[in-house]
């Protein structure tokens, strides 16, 4: 079976779709598919990254460029023009890809990108049964959702990444037997439980001795960051960030910690994932403070998120404390694998963190829950049950 898989991303980049789609690539070949990753070539300041180290993902997969009008900068600086430099830039895209897929088509055409896949079903009327729309977001306008629901109606089937967005979509007006979930997932390999946390601060530089709770991911607005910051002033612990390729988002929040007078938080910046489960193995505690208008690139994404630092948290065999949101309770449970508190609420989040801190044997049987449930979430799991709902939908 050929797959083409089709992002319409900086590739490699340090957001969290980048990765997914280079583990998605991965576990669909692994699961005996023959993919091709397509995407824009674009102005990239990691063009000179390998893909498949960068990720740490086997060179099971082929990659091909597909050239197109890019005038978007690749720090992600906003423009005034951004929305029209956006359409140019994916249609040129669209229609360079249409042409590969002329001259070498695919059995299936997987894409998270909607408007792109318009741009597919158009041009390729007689495939439109063999694509695959993967939803992360849901429009707000009754435009976007109306547009949405009339590509999504003439091609296979959705993947939506939660329960929520799922349930969202059939009332969107998609027959529910076109609709499948499957939650985002982690690579278990990455991750060894053998690692100690004084291994991993040794190798990253962090103090031993401290007890040091632990984020990793974007920086942007509705993380909960803010309110991280202003609870880690009560805890006796150093909070570590890691993430921050863009600059901006990285001084705002230094700045909101100096104005706050926080001293006990280190700023680590972007790293790249290979070095992430060494960040988290370092941890006593690892936090996910999202709050109740968790905002990503592509929007609001409260309700039906499915974060890739949710599942690496879990395989990192530490405790964690998370916003008590519905979206993630699909997946943690307060007492048994997580402690969820009150999102937005920084009293809340501080004595979560005391809690686990100061409680040895709790912290352990959460983390030690945590790592048996996300024996079911790996990409591999992910890969077969998307292509096992082909099959069925092909059938």
């Amino acid at each position: 079976m050929k797959l083409a898989f089709i992002a319409n991303a900086r590739i490699p980049s340090e957001r969290a779709n980048a990765m997914q789609t280079a583990q998605m690539c991965a576990a669909f070949a692994s699961a005996g598919a023959d993919v091709t990753l397509y995407y824009p070539d674009r102005r990239n300041t990691f063009a000179a990254v390998d893909l498949y180290e960068y990720y740490g993902v086997p060179r099971n997969f082929q990659t091909r460029r597909v050239p197109c009008i890019d005038w978007i900068a690749p720090n992600n600086q906003r423009h005034p023009l951004e929305q029209l430099i956006f359409m140019v830039q994916t249609f040129t895209f669209g229609a360079a890809l249409l042409v590969s897929l002329w001259r070498s088509p695919a059995d299936i055409y997987y894409s998270r990108d909607p408007f792109v896949l318009a741009l597919l079903a158009f041009g390729l009327p007689q495939a439109r049964r063999q694509m695959l729309f993967e939803a992360h977001t849901l429009p707000m306008s009754s435009l976007g959702r109306l547009f949405r629901r009339r590509v999504l109606n003439r091609v296979r089937g959705t993947v939506a990444i939660s329960h929520s967005l799922g349930r969202l979509y059939v009332a969107l007006g998609l027959p529910e037997a076109s609709v499948i979930t499957a939650p985002d997932g982690v690579e278990l390999s990455r991750f060894s439980k053998a690692l100690t946390k004084a291994e991993a601060r040794a190798r990253l530089g962090l103090p031993l001795k401290q007890k040091l709770v632990v984020y990793t991911g974007g920086l942007y607005q509705g993380r909960g960051l803010e309110e991280l910051i202003v609870a880690i002033k009560t805890v006796e612990a150093v909070l570590v960030i890691v993430g921050g390729q863009d600059r901006q988002s990285v001084t705002r929040l230094k700045n909101y910690a100096a104005q706050a007078g926080v001293t006990n938080v280190r700023f680590e910046g972007h790293r790249p994932p290979a070095e992430v489960p060494l960040y988290l193995a370092a941890g006593d505690v690892l936090a996910m403070p999202y709050s109740r208008r968790t905002v990503a690139p592509g929007g609001v994404t409260t309700d039906w998120m499915s974060p890739l630092k949710m599942f690496e948290y879990m395989a990192a065999s530490r405790p964690i404390v998370a916003s008590d949101l519905p979206a993630l309770r699909e997946v943690l449970r307060d007492g048994e694998n997580a402690v969820l508190v009150e999102p937005d609420n920084v009293v809340a989040l501080a004595d979560g963190l005391r809690c686990l801190l100061s409680e040895a044997s709790l912290a352990q049987r959460l983390a030690a829950q945590a790592w048996c449930d996300v024996e079911a979430y790996t990409w591999d799991a992910r890969a077969k049950t998307i292509l096992d709902f082909v099959m069925r939908a092909h059938d």
